[in-house]
């Protein structure tokens, strides 16, 4: 059968493989759907991209397969994101989903209702992280913002001490220059900016970014590379 085009195949292929339904994901990639077509209408990401983007657990497993498949780890969305991009602007904490909030939609990493993950997904999406890295993933693509992965993670102040290494180890530049405005910053620079609490602080009502602001660990971490 040749190739399937169509905004509803697209869009059943991104939500099996979130849902981890693989009997269908499995069927529709035999029928032909490509497994690097992005969704119409929703960023124009790809499955991959909807992994990092919603909260669906066994992050690593769908990531696998997806790559198994042939997925692309540098696919970019309408923005210029990468599925890894994505990733740094998610929580990656240890709390459990609150009640009643358990959509895991996500615009941009801009939900300031956005939920924390549970423990086991914690431990997936990390996994799942290094996963694409060691694939492949580049650390130093910009976004159409100019921003890289070290960039973006500084930026949201989401992720794990784990993450910055990750990133630094698979040869983040720390010293690459972030943004296309007139204002341009290193990632360190914009670490300094979370040294003072400000509107994205006085938003955390988790304890999160706390967590996230051990900064002293990241300037050491980065000064000393």
């Amino acid at each position: 059968m040749g190739r399937m085009k169509g905004r509803a195949h697209e869009s059943l292929l991104h939500s099996a493989v979130t849902g981890g339904n693989w009997a269908f994901a499995e069927a529709l990639i035999s029928m032909g759907v490509d497994v690097n077509t992005p969704r119409e209408g929703l960023y124009r990401e790809t499955p991959l991209h909807s992994v990092f983007r919603e909260w669906c657990g066994d992050e690593l497993v769908k990531a696998k397969r997806l790559i198994g498949w042939g997925a692309d780890v540098n696919a970019r969305d309408v923005r210029g994101n990468t599925p890894l991009a994505l990733a740094m602007m998610t929580r990656i904490f240890g709390s459990a989903i609150s009640d009643g909030d358990e959509s895991g939609s996500q615009n941009e990493g801009e939900n300031d209702n956005a939920t924390t993950e549970k423990p086991d997904t914690d431990k997936s999406r990390l996994e799942a992280i290094e996963y694409l890295l060691q694939h492949g993933a580049h650390t130093n693509m910009k976004n159409r913002d100019g921003m890289t992965l070290l960039g973006i993670a500084c930026v949201h102040a989401m992720v794990t001490p784990e993450v910055f290494e990750m990133l630094l180890q698979h040869s983040a530049d720390v010293n690459a220059i972030q943004g296309n405005s007139r204002v341009k910053m290193s990632p360190l620079d914009i670490l300094h900016l979370h040294d003072t609490p400000g509107s994205t602080e006085e938003k955390s009502d988790n304890g999160g970014l706390a967590r996230v602001r051990g900064m002293g660990y990241r300037k050491a971490y980065f000064l000393g590379t």
